[in-house]
């Protein structure tokens, strides 16, 4: 019970809570380097590969055989689409990272998600992330126009593991008429016939 000087009663003052959302903090080296984890490869990795082929074979030969690879893998479809879907699995995680934090998808500390598995798909690319504590799959479903902007997708489909609520993945639909199901779970019928109206409608719009 608080009371005044003059003896009177008054009614205590309320707290007023405020909740701030951080922006995402600064990663630390550990997972900065995890995300740049292609990126760093490839710059360590191509000029060492330059300098030992330089040292064994000689420029005219180095500049044969990187025409050959060149060239087969114009040539060869399959060696192509592997790496383009791989390079299209690289971009995918750093925009879904962006998106996430356009998105406000922090812990209160400013932590973003980590995307430890970035796969490729049929409809486009599958990611996997371990979420901090304070965020969950449905954080993820009321952002999904976001990150499906961000990703430059057609859609983001959102589950998470049945087991473990922190393990949140992620659908990013690039391609019409592949339906993405959950993951271990083949879509059934109804799902699919609902999701391929719904790309039918986004057709239709002007």
């Amino acid at each position: 019970m608080i009371r005044q000087a003059g003896g009177g009663r008054r009614e205590p003052r309320r707290r007023t809570l405020i909740s701030v959302t951080p922006g995402a903090r600064r990663a630390r080296l550990p997972v900065a380097a995890w995300r740049w984890r292609y990126e760093i490869a490839v710059a360590i990795v191509i000029p060492a590969a330059i300098a030992a082929l330089l040292a064994i074979l000689g420029f005219w030969w180095l500049v044969v055989d990187a025409t050959l690879f060149a060239m087969f893998v114009i040539a060869c479809p399959p060696a192509r689409a592997a790496i383009i879907a791989r390079a299209w699995c690289i971009v995918t995680a750093h925009r879904v990272r962006t998106g996430c934090a356009e998105a406000f998808l922090v812990s209160r500390r400013g932590a973003l998600p980590v995307i430890y598995s970035t796969t490729p798909a049929p409809y486009g690319q599958r990611v996997k992330l371990w979420c901090p504590a304070g965020i969950v799959a449905a954080d993820f479903e009321s952002a999904a126009d976001v990150l499906a902007a961000a990703c430059w997708a057609r859609a983001v489909r959102v589950s998470h593991d049945p087991r473990h609520a922190h393990l949140v993945t992620l659908d990013v639909v690039r391609r019409p008429g592949n339906t993405p199901g959950r993951p271990g779970v083949e879509p059934d019928s109804n799902e699919t016939d609902r999701f391929a109206g719904h790309h039918d409608l986004v057709r239709a719009q002007p």
